[in-house]
């Protein structure tokens, strides 16, 4: 039996820790930052952190814990002298009186630092930490006055929000849409993973032309794309066409539905209807095919 929190010990009997944790490990899908902690460069080796809280967990099994810093500096090292690296600020929670490596139960922040390279990777963190933000430190940098933030930070989620990315894939290559509907093409394949039932949203944008057409002033030419959207190889929701010219035209559908709670594999089927093939354009500024699902909320 165990003691609800916010009830008194009775006779010694009370909300132990491991609960006290797997209570906050039920309200927090994700660890990250609740709030503040930010990271920016100072005029020498450290990195500033700034006060803030963050859910921070030691493993799936002993729920999570809210970490409070309250602030201060983290050191590094110089920058290699040919070759950028990335920096990855964490913060963790020790806990001495489960886990005998650690020297207290105190808080603390620290950096794991990349390899340097031309095109440096991002370092893993230790598995007890939680990130708080990438750095990319310039070849021969002898502070951190000049390293630039790498990516976003990851926020704490907790199981009754929505809006979250989910997942993403991106083609930005330039080919030739060809299938038809006996043979309908899968395209981008998004694993996600949803802790309850819930609404997710299918984002889906591609640029796309008429095959053989001659820009955007020829009209002589047209494709008409059919596009369905696939939960574990599942159609979900109605068949939605998209028609194209000469244009090399941006196009966007989306679409919502309830998902059951697990891993899933979202995609989508496109196959020619009337008309010509169809010519994707993906370049440095053109988006090509790409799919985003979204978590929109708890089925309720």
């Amino acid at each position: 039996m165990t003691t609800a929190l916010g009830v008194p010990a009775v006779d010694n009997k009370g909300c132990d820790a491991l609960t006290h944790r797997r209570i906050i490990g039920a309200e927090w899908r994700t660890t990250g930052i609740l709030e503040g902690l930010d990271v920016s460069g100072t005029a020498g080796l450290q990195y500033k952190v700034d006060a803030g809280t963050a859910v921070v967990a030691r493993s799936d099994s002993d729920g999570k814990m809210l970490a409070r810093y309250e602030g201060g500096t983290v050191d590094t090292v110089a920058g290699d002298a040919s070759n950028p690296r990335i920096d990855a600020i964490w913060i963790a929670s020790h806990n001495s009186h489960q886990y005998t490596d650690d020297p207290d139960n105190q808080v603390y922040v620290g950096v794991t630092r990349g390899t340097p390279a031309a095109s440096p990777a991002k370092p893993t963190i230790p598995e007890y930490a939680t990130l708080l933000r990438y750095m990319t430190v310039p070849a021969a940098a002898a502070s951190t006055q000049g390293a630039t933030r790498t990516d976003g930070v990851e926020y704490a989620l907790h199981y009754a929000s929505n809006g979250q990315r989910l997942g993403g894939y991106y083609d930005r290559r330039s080919f030739t849409i060809s299938n038809k509907e006996s043979n309908k093409g899968v395209f981008c394949r998004v694993p996600i993973f949803i802790p309850t039932d819930r609404y997710i949203r299918f984002d889906m944008s591609i640029n796309f032309s008429a095959t053989g057409s001659k820009g955007a002033l020829d009209f002589s030419k047209y494709t008409e794309l059919r596009v369905a959207f696939r939960i574990d190889g599942a159609i979900k929701g109605p068949t939605r066409n998209l028609t194209g010219y000469g244009a090399w035209d941006s196009r966007q559908l989306n679409f919502t539905t309830i998902c059951g709670r697990g891993n899933h594999t979202c995609d989508m089927v496109i196959w020619i209807g009337n008309g010509q093939n169809a010519d994707v354009h993906g370049t440095s500024s053109l988006e090509g095919l790409e799919l985003e699902i979204y978590d929109n909320g708890n089925d309720q």
